[in-house]
């Protein structure tokens, strides 16, 4: 197959295909969309998407407004084990929380887990700093937020913060763990 012929005619290319063309690999998929990066399909996303999520350990990122009803799904192994991790609450993650901030109206999230480290990315909003969240506060950021589904997700903290906060809307969170967290 020729990637050059995909990329002018806009043929769906595998994973592979996007491996070769980048020198490394997939990090997530938009139906057959493949993406360098979990942070690029993010952006390519639009409301209803389900961003497939490969394995790999990732940083938290930002589900703005305009994303609404977006599912994110990580890969798991034969047995059903997660096999993505977010990495959340450490130093240099750039997202509003110091993990996963949720702006948008409904958004869900399957097979994730969530890691914490001790480091609050932004000390003027640690009172709600958490791996997954959102606030429609005081902060200068607003969200739609309604409802939030976590299905079949790990949350492993460090003793700090939160694992889920918000201020607003339905949380649903089945067949999930949390532990370590205050």
């Amino acid at each position: 197959k020729d990637i050059r012929e995909s990329l002018r005619t806009g043929a769906p290319m595998t994973a592979e295909d996007v491996a070769e063309l980048l020198g490394g690999s997939a990090q997530a998929k938009i139906g057959d969309h493949y993406y360098a990066s979990l942070e690029a399909a993010v952006a390519g996303a639009q409301a209803n998407d389900v961003i497939t999520i490969f394995a790999g350990t990732y940083n938290g990122f930002n589900v703005p407004t305009e994303l609404n009803n977006v599912t994110f799904v990580g890969e798991t192994d034969a047995d059903g084990n997660n096999l993505v991790t977010i990495k959340t609450l450490e130093e240099g993650i750039e997202s509003h929380t110091g993990g996963v901030f949720v702006q948008a109206e409904t958004t869900t999230f399957k097979n994730l887990n969530f890691t914490a480290g001790e480091t609050i990315v932004n000390s003027r909003v640690s009172w709600m700093t958490s791996s997954l969240g959102n606030t429609n506060g005081d902060t200068g950021m607003r969200s739609s937020l309604k409802n939030l589904t976590v299905e079949n997700c790990n949350f492993v903290g460090s003793g700090v913060q939160y694992a889920i906060w918000t201020n607003q809307g339905n949380v649903t969170v089945k067949n999930s763990t949390i532990t370590k967290y205050d």
